[in-house]
């Protein structure tokens, strides 16, 4: 196999010969290697800050913490980043610790180990990647699966993006996800569901006004598009603000579509233009196909509840009708049975008595 073309590798050790060591040995083996050599805790925390290496490599001994609370930092963050305990010595309780807590690999410091040291690296990185791999098919036959429990289940619109969403983030590795559904005859669309990825965790938050120009553009074309944050957001400054609060950058749409009826549109937000990938694409088309139909069945079913509601609301009207004579009574039930299906502040309702109109505020 070829060798990664570039790596990232944190290196927390305080002593700077073993540093020395450890440095030559890996840029013999990896000429495009980038280092980040860490020697105390306040760099670690700045380190923990920003995106993780593809391997750490620490020394147990520090005299601000250990090894194992390196270990437990970082797979805190990311359990497939692997991490090498290359030490001088470590307790047998401390080394059966760490091992629990997701150790890949552990060395003393010898000169033999200094030059098998990049052949340990190599190898965690590809098992890394194979694991990675490993987990983003089982979240993605997940993800689909509970999809489909939706479709069966056929709950609101609203709750089936609100469960998609944050598991798709997760999968693609989008920093941004949203679903809209939009009805051409109304010219009127909402956002039912918009989750965020913030350290490593998906969370949803209140949605923005929905871009209905973006919206009547893919009710024309129904093709994927990728824009820039200011071009897709170009007639809401509120929404390019939040976007650019959120770090978003770059966003990719998919409208959904169900044979020839057009629903609405999944849009992702990147913050870096080299997480869009072909593969990560796919799976997103994949996703709204399913989420197309999911959210299709739930509109049939809420269209259906409702003209239910409608014909109820109308037979009880009918029957008290048929039951009193009183007119005030009357009025008052049927705004009653209005108020069940539109929002409304004051009623006012007007009789003919002969050729005169009177007005009654209800």
């Amino acid at each position: 196999m070829n060798r990664p073309s570039s790596l990232t590798i944190w290196l927390v050790d305080e002593d700077t010969e073993a540093r020395q060591q450890t440095r030559r040995a890996l840029q013999a083996h990896f000429p495009h290697l980038h280092l980040r050599e860490i020697t105390s805790a306040p760099a670690f925390q700045e380190a923990l800050q920003g995106p993780l290496p593809h391997l750490v490599i620490t020394e147990h001994r520090l005299s601000w913490g250990d090894g194992v609370a390196v270990l437990r930092s970082v797979k805190q963050r990311d359990p497939f980043c692997p991490v090498v305990l290359f030490t001088e010595a470590i307790p047998g309780d401390a080394l059966v610790q760490a091992y629990h807590e997701g150790l890949d690999d552990y060395c003393l410091k010898t000169t033999a180990n200094y030059a098998a040291l990049p052949i340990v690296v190599e190898n965690l990185y590809r098992r890394s990647n194979q694991q990675r791999e490993a987990a983003s098919s089982q979240e993605r036959l997940r993800l689909l699966h509970l999809i489909d429990r939706h479709i069966l289940r056929a709950q609101s619109p609203e709750e089936i993006a609100q469960q998609a969403l944050p598991p798709l983030l997760r999968l693609i590795q989008a920093d941004l996800a949203g679903t809209a559904l939009y009805d051409a005859a109304q010219e009127q669309g909402r956002i039912l569901a918009l989750a965020v990825l913030e350290r490593g965790e998906a969370r949803l938050v209140p949605p923005p006004p929905i871009p209905l120009n973006a919206l009547r553009r893919f009710a024309t074309t129904r093709r994927p598009r990728h824009w820039k944050r200011e071009v897709i957001l170009a007639d809401s400054p509120e929404q390019r603000q939040r976007f650019q609060d959120w770090g978003i950058h770059w966003v990719t749409s998919i409208p959904l579509v169900v044979g020839d009826r057009f629903l609405g549109v999944l849009t992702l937000g990147w913050r870096d233009k080299a997480r869009i990938t072909a593969a990560r694409l796919e799976i997103a088309q994949q996703v709204a196909s399913q989420l197309a139909i999911a959210l299709h069945t739930a509109r049939l079913l809420e269209e259906e509840r409702r003209a239910r509601q409608r014909a109820e609301a109308l037979q009880r009207a009918s029957i008290l009708f048929s039951h009193t004579l009183d007119p005030e009574e009357v009025l008052r039930a049927l705004l009653d049975e209005l108020a069940q299906h539109l929002t409304y502040v004051s009623a006012n309702v007007w009789i003919r008595a002969g050729k005169v109109w009177n007005s009654r505020a209800l």
